[in-house]
């Protein structure tokens, strides 16, 4: 079959099938890249998630510490500015959550918001427990120290064991004891949150882990791809080359061969013609 087949369209077919090859290996390599620049881009991604995470952490345990410093303070001052430091940690848990699910440049860099919606509820999550459990509580607490501490003042104006005295003692204790009550589960909700955020940092180091194995596979696939490709593009240049050579250069010097014994005079030279291609053809004419 192949001896009616014309050079032009042999020499074309050789060219296309060595093409192929290259175009394979070349179309895979470029995939490959793609990916693993899709999961190296989801590493960069993920890593400020934790920081993130790790910040509201600091933030969450700052608060609570405040919330200690309000409990124990002996002047109103000394309340009022456990509350601005409060307030500072209260925001500063809400900017890194809020830079989680929406994205934000912060003081930690740029967190790019998480497109992985089992985080994004975490994160709704502990932020909404953190605003309704334990800022609640944090800000009563505020409150009902400010009347103790107007009571106390109080106090210092009285005579001791007096009537008011002693109901102003009752109100201390009573609002002590609501005081400690509120403490007590704000940091039971504080625990809580931590919980919470403890799971942004494990599914966070998950989801890098996922993209270093995947990006690892897609490497290991490229590489072997490669290997490969090399190989069968090597064996086809060596079976292409045999083939031109016995089909085109193996007969040119035949017909070659024979054109100089017939300018010497040999007149009997005959060629063996089995194709009708380009070579049968002139083969034919030197007959």
């Amino acid at each position: 079959m192949l001896k009616h087949i014309s050079l032009k369209v042999k020499l074309l077919i050789s060219f296309l099938i060595v093409a192929c090859v290259v175009l394979t290996v070349g179309w895979v390599g470029y995939t490959s890249i793609n990916k693993m620049t899709e999961k190296t881009t989801t590493i960069v991604e993920t890593v400020p998630l934790i920081d993130a995470a790790m910040e509201m952490k600091f933030a969450l345990a700052r608060g609570t510490q405040v919330v200690m410093e309000m409990v124990t303070s002996t002047s109103t001052v000394e309340l009022n500015n456990a509350l601005s430091d409060y307030k500072a940690m209260r925001d500063l848990f809400d900017k890194f959550a809020e830079a989680i699910v929406n994205g934000a440049e912060t003081s930690e860099g740029l967190i790019v918001a998480t497109t992985d919606e089992r985080l994004r509820e975490i994160v709704k999550q502990a932020d909404d427990l953190h605003n309704k459990e334990f800022n609640s509580r944090a800000l009563r607490i505020h409150e009902l120290m400010l009347d103790v501490l107007s009571i106390q003042d109080q106090q210092k104006q009285l005579v001791v064991g007096s009537d008011v005295f002693v109901k102003n003692r009752q109100k201390i204790e009573g609002l002590t004891k609501v005081i400690n009550n509120l403490d007590f589960e704000a940091d039971q909700s504080a625990e809580t949150v931590l919980e919470i955020l403890g799971e942004i940092e494990v599914r966070s180091r998950a989801n890098i882990a996922a993209a270093v194995k995947a990006s690892d596979d897609v490497a290991e696939v490229s590489q072997s791809t490669a290997v490969t490709g090399i190989v069968v593009g090597f064996t086809l240049a060596l079976v292409i080359g045999f083939f031109l050579n016995y089909t085109i250069s193996h007969p040119i010097t035949r017909i070659t061969n024979a054109a100089k014994a017939i300018a010497n005079g040999d007149l009997n030279q005959e060629l063996d013609v089995t194709s009708s291609d380009e070579i049968g053809v002139l083969a034919n004419a030197m007959n």
